[in-house]
């Protein structure tokens, strides 16, 4: 299972259904052909992996250490899908 799958799956189980969805949303826009399209979506994931945003969400089935270090992976995974 990839970091992407994991985090949306985490955020669906805590009841963060709308945070899901917008990450769903944004990473069907990374497999655009649209280079702008993506960079877009990848910048903006980066954002929502930030600790001031999803990273500050109280995730009740893992640590905060441990959910940021897979926000981490998600903001990684989306910057590559770019280049």
């Amino acid at each position: 299972m990839s970091a992407i799958t994991k985090a949306i799956d985490i955020l669906r189980q805590e009841s963060y259904l709308d945070e899901a969805k917008e990450l769903e949303r944004l990473v069907a826009l990374l497999d655009s052909d649209n280079i702008s399209e993506k960079s877009k979506a990848a910048a903006e994931i980066q954002g929502l992996c930030h600790i001031r945003s999803y990273g500050d969400l109280a995730i009740k089935s893992m640590n905060g250490w441990e959910w940021n270090s897979l926000l981490n992976k998600v903001a990684k995974l989306s910057a590559r899908k770019v280049t």
